[in-house]
């Protein structure tokens, strides 16, 4: 029988077509076709009776169509073919393995982040009653830069962290241990007698300090601003306004005349606090002590003191220290719920110490926001609690400067590229060392683990400082 005719017999037809739908290409279907016929071809030239039977067990020789079907696709299929298709299938379960896993991840550090925030909303009311408190004090108001600013005289003349600017104003650090335990009684050291104090009466001239319009900040503002990790901008060396009350006010002691002196330190807690830093913060409180301390001493030592100063107890110092701490924890981008109550409800009141904790969440935001920005399906949208931010940001104008912080919050993706692909780029603090920066730099690209780390970077390095009420 020939060819065609045998090709047209319903089982050899049934027979093709089960091998042939395993080999892809159609040149090569019709090779393995014409290739098959010819072998059943072979087998039954001559044969006339019982020519269904012989087809059969010629059909058979072949084997089972579907195993038949399959070698022939192996054994015809390139090394490019086979690695593509097992790479393909590969980086396919890659992908839905990392979404599995990243996606886990997130909602577990989402619901961590959760909890701590219902835990910090449980303390707005105290968080409240501590703002009605402290905000009596004219110290503690916040400033949006009206008045005379004590940076114009300070920036260029001081010690800055990381940064060797010669100093104009120096007071010298003393490893005395009787001096620094017992300064207000201690005899002072000889090289603190000479230190030149001149510039703290002129700073009571000066309404605020602000830290980027001059000086070495200056060059981070403004329409050429210089892009710089704003984990590490210049702040100045605090500690010297601290040396420099002990020995004021010593010397205003041993001379009989506090009043001056007192108010000249209060002033520089003053100026301190509208740094809008935490650091100038705390630095303000150990002023007030510092002061409060000084007053106490002159009362022992029966010096008078004018009638119309007021010292701060060291009940309402410690009580400010407090609240101007966890105000940060209240000012937290990861909290935007709590933000938008402490900040945005009309019955609320610009609360006290705002300024430094906004500065706080404004370099975490430029850290976490390009990763949790939705760029891939399936990622979720922050879109609602950026725009909680914004919002507390431009409410914040009326009462806080923040001239740098603001450009971080309206330029995040520049200032995260800059921190992203800093391959020098660490910070001191004890949470930070558990994170790896090449995971950031590299991180940010992939599909799902670019969220994943922005909500882990979120939950580690959550500043809760609202924890310090139950330490009281």
């Amino acid at each position: 029988m020939k060819a065609k005719s045998i090709e047209d017999h319903s089982e050899v037809k049934k027979y093709l077509d089960k091998v042939c739908r395993h080999i892809p290409k159609a040149d090569r279907k019709s090779e393995v076709r014409e290739e098959i016929l010819s072998h059943i071809e072979a087998e039954l030239d001559g044969v006339e009776e019982n020519f269904d039977e012989r087809l059969k067990l010629a059909l058979e020789k072949f084997g089972d169509p579907e195993v038949l079907g399959k070698s022939l696709y192996l054994a015809q299929r390139t090394w490019p073919e086979t690695f593509v298709k097992y790479f393909t299938v590969s980086m396919l379960m890659g992908l839905v393995l990392l979404y599995l896993t990243t996606s886990y991840f997130s909602h577990h550090y989402q619901e961590v982040i959760k909890k701590a925030n219902e835990v910090v909303a449980t303390r707005i009311p105290r968080f409240e009653l501590a703002q009605k408190e402290v905000s009596k004090l004219n110290l503690l108001k916040e400033t949006n830069s009206v008045g005379s600013d004590a940076g114009q005289f300070l920036n260029s003349r001081i010690q800055w962290v990381g940064i060797n600017q010669r100093s104009v104003i120096t007071v010298p650090e003393v490893s005395d241990a009787k001096w620094n335990r017992e300064w207000i009684v201690a005899e002072i050291p000889t090289d603190l007698k000479r230190t030149d104090l001149f510039w703290i009466r002129t700073l009571r001239n000066f309404d605020y300090w602000d830290l980027f319009k001059s000086g070495p900040n200056a060059r981070l503002i403004g329409e050429r601003y210089e892009l710089i990790n704003p984990y590490t901008f210049p702040i100045p060396d605090f500690s010297f306004l601290s040396r420099a009350a002990r020995i004021h006010l010593r010397r205003a002691l041993d001379h009989k005349d506090v009043t001056s002196a007192l108010k000249d330190v209060r002033h520089l807690a003053r100026l301190a606090y509208t740094t809008e830093t935490l650091v100038g913060n705390m630095t303000a409180v150990n002023l007030l002590k510092v002061e409060r301390v000084t007053y106490d001493e002159a009362v022992k030592r029966k010096i008078s003191v004018q009638r119309n100063y007021k010292p701060i107890s060291l009940e309402t110092i410690a009580q400010i220290k407090t609240t101007l701490w966890v105000t940060a924890g209240f000012a937290d981008h990861a909290a935007p719920e709590v933000m938008a109550r402490v900040f945005l409800d009309s019955s609320s009141k610009w609360p006290v110490g705002s300024c430094a904790g906004l500065a706080e969440t404004a370099q975490g935001f430029v850290l976490t926001s390009e990763f949790l920005r939705k760029k891939y399906p399936f990622e979720f949208d922050t879109k609602e609690q950026v725009a909680v931010i914004h919002q507390v940001f431009e409410a914040s104008k009326s009462h806080c400067r923040l001239t740098f912080h603001r450009q971080l919050v309206e330029r995040t993706k520049e200032y995260a590229n800059v921190i992203n692909g800093s391959e020098s780029f660490s910070m001191s603090t004890n949470w930070w060392e558990r994170l790896k920066s090449y995971r950031f730099s590299y991180g940010q690209y992939i599909p799902y683990v670019r969220q994943g780390i922005g909500m882990e970077l979120m939950a580690i390095a959550r500043p809760d400082f609202s924890q310090f009420y139950e330490r009281e």
